[in-house]
């Protein structure tokens, strides 16, 4: 923050200065988006890199980044939430040592603070490598229609109102009716011969089973409508049926329904003898998912030898003899890295929140797995309910009714800072920082004297004692101008002892 007020008047020239304003800005920029702990002398910052986080759903991130939290400040023994005692949270201390000119300290124990943000990774290689895996072989579907017949005026061949051998498929990935196929990668669909784009209006539409209606006609007032606040849950049973889907965290619907043309070079490719689509945002989890292809997206390159008219393809809709395209996801593959932040106040305190952070990816991995089955499996309210024991961890129980019941198996397997037999870490974690030291960007101060906290509590009652005086001589005022009305007088009873409780309220944050 200094380094960038430093270069704040050269931040748009062109030579050296302008260069070091710039990356001073990228910087203040990037840790903005670091977890960090506000009222802290000091902050000991680390990141994780994880896979396997719903990125699709809000309510998991913000769990996640609560048990996270709560995990590490339960290993340091420390509280979560900012106490009055904090001479930088309480308004009224600071009010009195400034205008006795003194500097306050922070107190050790009450700095000791942890914060957590989560924030989901976007990929770090081309969309185009990333096929979407499936647990079946590709195979053809059925049902293929051996000839198409081209209606009249379609563009994009000489052939107008006749017949044409049909496109065969001959695999698709991932499979039809496959279960537990990945979230993110490409669909791929492959012909019997080279393909180029047919016509480049042709749609092609992928959306929940459940969101048919929803997802059927994407027009351009879709953009503000929301998953789960608006279109509700449709058919999903989520883990949650409790939680009132309007006060859950959305997403936008065309996250959901994901719809392209053929010419969209971003999301749609035709070379050689594959058609690939790469949706532009990861599937829902553990979802049926429907792909319907318009007719005459693709056409064969060239006609045969036997042929006057190069191939056309009638698409893929649902019909009489052709199956729906169609399959169910498994469990997200995306990532999503996790900034932890603990406060210190002094050079001990900090040198034990590095030396817990720096040895406890491990232990926090098998925490985080079992979390996220747990959650999925009794809280998510808006994906569906999937209850699986993790893989490794033979201490958690998703089924259990809170987070505590699920994880208490936890502290007899291993510690933070101890690395247990059965860590997951290399499975879950994909990448760990190491914890630095951070010096709060704010002044330096110093200690402050005693008689600071005195003054500050003696006008913290003389304020309080103020406020309840001055609202029961309004009362009385008032009282003598209506005559003493009982009803007047019961109905002003309360008001002195609320005034108390505001003015005490608004003096503690």
């Amino acid at each position: 923050a200094q380094l960038e007020r430093l270069f704040a008047t050269c931040s748009e020239e062109a030579g050296p200065k302008g260069a070091k304003a710039r990356l001073a800005r990228m910087l203040q920029t990037t840790s903005a988006s670091c977890a960090r702990v506000n009222h802290a002398k000091f902050n000991v910052q680390t990141q994780l890199l994880i896979q396997g986080v719903n990125v699709l759903s809000p309510p998991e991130l913000d769990a996640l980044a609560t048990a996270v939290r709560d995990i590490v400040a339960d290993e340091l023994r420390v509280s979560v939430e900012p106490h009055f005692t904090n001479p930088r949270v309480n308004p009224l201390v600071l009010a009195v040592a400034e205008m006795c000119e003194v500097d306050m300290a922070i107190r050790n124990l009450d700095e000791s603070r942890v914060s957590v943000k989560i924030h989901p990774v976007f990929f770090e290689q081309d969309a185009w490598s990333r096929p979407m895996r499936s647990l079946q072989p590709p195979r053809p579907p059925r049902g293929q229609e051996g000839r198409a017949f081209v209606p009249p005026g379609l563009p994009g061949g000489a052939c107008s109102g006749c017949s044409v051998r049909n496109l065969q498929v001959t695999a698709v990935q991932p499979a039809l009716g496959d279960t537990g196929t990945d979230t993110e990668g490409v669909i791929r669909i492959f012909f019997d011969e080279a393909i180029v784009v047919d016509n480049p209006t042709a749609r092609i539409r992928l959306y929940p089973k459940a969101f048919a209606e929803v997802c059927k006609e994407i027009k351009d007032d879709s953009r503000y409508l929301y998953f789960p606040s608006d279109t509700g849950l449709g058919g999903i049973k989520a883990a949650d049926a409790t939680v009132d889907s309007r006060q859950t965290p959305s997403v936008p619907v065309r996250a959901l329904c994901h719809e392209y043309t053929m010419a969209d070079i971003v999301s749609v490719q035709a070379f050689d003898e594959v058609l690939e689509i790469a949706p532009r945002h990861p599937l829902l989890r553990n979802t049926p998912y429907v792909v319907h292809i318009e007719p005459w997206a693709v056409r064969a390159r060239n006609p045969k030898k036997e042929e006057r008219y190069p191939a056309r393809w009638t698409g893929w809709e649902k019909d009489g003899t052709r199956p729906e395209y169609s399959f169910i996801t498994g469990n997200p593959s995306s990532k999503a890295e996790i900034s932890i932040a603990v406060g210190c106040g002094d050079d001990q305190a900090c040198a034990i929140a590095q030396r817990l952070l720096r040895f406890s990816a491990d232990g926090l991995a098998d925490r985080i797995k079992c979390f996220l089955a747990w959650y999925r499996c009794v809280k998510d309210p808006s994906s569906p309910q999937v209850c699986a024991a993790p893989d490794g961890v033979s201490w958690c129980s998703p089924q259990s009714a809170t987070w505590a019941q699920a994880s208490q198996g936890a502290a007899q397997s291993s510690s933070l800072t101890g690395l247990s037999q059965e860590s997951v870490g290399q499975e879950l974690i994909l990448r760990k920082g190491e914890p630095m030291i951070l010096r709060s960007p704010e002044v330096e101060i110093g200690d402050g004297a005693e008689w600071v906290w005195v003054l500050s509590g003696i006008s913290w009652i003389l304020s309080s004692l103020s406020a309840f005086r001055a609202v029961q001589w309004f009362c009385d005022v008032y009282r003598d101008s209506r005559e003493f009305d009982p009803y007047v007088v019961q109905a002003t009873a309360a008001l002195p002892y609320l005034s108390l409780a505001a003015v005490l309220a608004l003096q503690t944050p």
